[in-house]
């Protein structure tokens, strides 16, 4: 049995740009729908509610499958690429100074 734990800086929406987050525009990203694996009987069989977003250019992907909603975790997993894109572009500043 395994356990990963996500830490991400909050920005309030990330999704949003006048809150100060940067939206990564939806032909950069690839979102894919697949059957969650795991423990919760029939529901997890009949629904496609884990979510797997590619960002295109870099290759960065988020799987999230921890709601049983596909929105909540469309919504989390967009967070997450973002907060990872965002890490990637600045490791990438820091290292061409």
């Amino acid at each position: 049995s395994a356990c990963s734990v996500a830490v991400l800086p909050s920005h309030g929406n990330d999704n949003h740009p006048t809150n100060g987050g940067n939206l990564l525009p939806p032909a950069e990203l690839k979102i894919e729908t697949m059957r969650a694996s795991g423990a919760g009987g029939q529901h997890v069989n009949t629904t496609d509610s884990a979510v797997r977003i590619t960002h295109l250019p870099t290759g960065i992907t988020a799987a999230i499958q921890d709601e049983r909603s596909q929105h909540k975790n469309k919504e989390k997993a967009l967070k997450l690429i973002a907060a990872r894109v965002r890490d990637h572009v600045t490791a990438q500043e820091s290292r061409a100074r």
